[in-house]
């Protein structure tokens, strides 16, 4: 069973409430949940199958040095940032566009 858990803080309001709206509308596939303790927040990685950044510029993203840390697979969009990190294939994937993640 595939299942979503996006973990974060609210940054933008109208995001936040379409980000809830699909939530409430899936059944229980897509949990969202806010700001997370960092020990909460590596358990939550290490129990994860993949860790998936979209973020379309990033510095060094230490969400994913630490979901590598706890050896979980990263999927990240191909920025400076991720691509300072991530070797595409080697120690994780890099997509540049929506479409090419797909």
């Amino acid at each position: 069973r595939i299942r979503l858990l996006i973990l974060g803080p609210a940054l933008d309001s109208s995001v936040a409430a379409r980000v809830h709206k699909v939530c409430n509308n899936s059944n229980g596939v897509i949990k969202y949940l806010p700001r997370q303790p960092r020990l909460s927040l590596l358990s939550y990685m290490r129990d994860a199958d993949a860790v998936l950044n979209t973020s379309i510029s990033e510095g060094m993203a230490s969400s994913i040095l630490e979901a590598m840390s706890v050896g979980t697979l990263v999927i990240a969009r191909d920025n400076e940032g991720n691509s300072s990190i991530i070797r595409h294939k080697e120690n994780g994937y890099l997509f540049r566009t929506p479409t090419e993640f797909k």
